[in-house]
């Protein structure tokens, strides 16, 4: 398996899952997979590397209270990336919680 991540459109995303379009967007909406994030008007992606994760964890068998929880996590480890990110592009703090 490749450790590079990149941005699947969400056919592809979907396909992985054997699943139609709306079915994964009804499916991310519940917390199940990855949601997709914009990338242009008409253009969103998911990270590889979260599909990937989730596939494990269906092909492990876990239970649906588990796989929403892994995307749970899975969102919050795509913020702090972004965050990270926007801290080394720019410089810009990251705000403090109070």
């Amino acid at each position: 398996m490749s450790t590079e991540i990149y941005l699947q459109r969400v056919p592809d995303a979907a396909r992985i899952y054997n699943v139609s379009e709306a079915e994964y967007y009804s499916r991310a909406v519940r917390g199940l997979v990855p949601a997709p994030f914009k990338i242009g008007i008409r253009a969103s992606r998911v990270p590889s590397n979260e599909t990937a994760a989730v596939s494990l964890a269906l092909i492990a068998g876990k239970s649906d209270a588990e796989i929403l929880k892994l995307v749970a996590e899975l969102k919050l480890a795509r913020a702090a990336q972004f965050t990270k990110f926007l801290h080394t592009a720019t410089g810009v703090q990251p705000e403090q919680a109070s």
